[in-house]
């Protein structure tokens, strides 16, 4: 099988998915939601999660949404 990179380009990435994959990696998460219903057909929700990744480091993901319900039928999300 031909592998689309050089074997010395491709050869630390292989290496970290192969520990991936054995469960080398130790993964921390932590994460919280809130959801709060301003008014009558409207929905935000608001979150936060945090990885610490023994192999790739820490990160911050946060999320932010809004549900409208335009009928009782048809409704807009959007999520940043």
């Amino acid at each position: 099988m031909n592998s689309p990179c050089a074997p010395t380009s491709c050869r630390d990435f292989r290496s970290l998915l192969g520990k991936q994959l054995l469960g080398a990696q130790a993964i921390l998460p932590a994460w919280a939601q809130d959801r709060a219903i301003p008014a009558n057909r409207a929905t935000v929700t608001s979150g936060l999660r945090f990885d610490n990744r023994s192999i790739f480091g820490s990160a911050v993901s946060p999320k932010a949404g809004l549900n409208l319900r335009i009928t009782d039928y048809y409704g807009i999300r959007i999520d940043l």
